[in-house]
């Protein structure tokens, strides 16, 4: 599962407030509806240590990063949780023009059926003019098979920085469409595969999914190959 769960602010897009009343406990519930293994989370409150508080809900392991370095938004993270054994992290960072710092993406090592598989949980920016280089130093990253990289793209299929990263991987959630949760139109949230055999994938609304956050989550069933 790839979820921008929006701070815990709910479904409302204008929600951009401090004040705005975060919760958790309806993102646990769209996170139980579906029992993943691995869950990539995007737009987590790491000051409010929104990570932590979920993992503790859902009996998982965590690894959380700030997903912008530099600038006034420590606050602003990214979060891999997993019921999987975890081998390493590390974080690969990804430029941002006319801006302080970069945007981080979190690599997670974890042991699953006595190998190895590679989780790139990424944030790209919304702005048009970042992501081809957001893209390239991402795709950098991808080394070797198993691997999936799951994560908001603020892309859809169809744009040229989303074919770049997409290079080499197949899509798991080609159309699935995440934004705006209430009546989704468009195709922004993404899990891309390789070394993998796709069983299905699709954006999830069970659980209270189109109130919990702005964004559906998406969901991906693989088997080794």
């Amino acid at each position: 599962m790839t979820y921008n769960i929006h701070a815990g602010r709910g479904w409302d897009i204008r929600a951009r407030s401090a004040a705005r009343p975060r919760r958790i406990e309806p993102i646990a519930d769209v996170i139980r509806s579906a029992a993943p293994d691995i869950v990539a989370l995007q737009e987590v409150d790491v000051l409010a240590d929104q990570a932590h508080e979920l993992a503790a809900h859902l009996g998982m392991e965590l690894r959380a990063v700030a997903s912008i370095t530099g600038g006034n938004r420590r606050d602003y993270g990214i979060a891999t949780l997993t019921r999987l054994p975890i081998a390493s992290t590390r974080e690969v960072r990804m430029p941002q023009q006319g801006h302080p710092g970069f945007r981080c993406a979190l690599v997670t090592e974890l042991v699953w059926e006595g190998g190895a598989l590679d989780m790139i949980n990424a944030h790209v920016s919304m702005m048009y003019r970042d992501r081809p280089a957001q893209a390239a130093a991402l795709a950098s990253a991808i080394t070797r098979s198993p691997i999936v990289v799951a994560g908001d793209f603020n892309m859809t299929p169809f744009s040229p920085a989303f074919r770049l990263l997409a290079r080499g991987l197949a899509s798991a959630t080609t159309l699935a469409r995440t934004w705006p949760a209430p009546a989704p139109v468009v195709p922004i949230d993404h899990v891309l595969f390789r070394g993998l055999v796709w069983k299905s994938g699709s954006a999830w609304t069970a659980g209270g999914a189109r109130r919990a956050s702005d964004h559906l989550p998406v969901v991906a069933d693989f088997e080794l190959a």
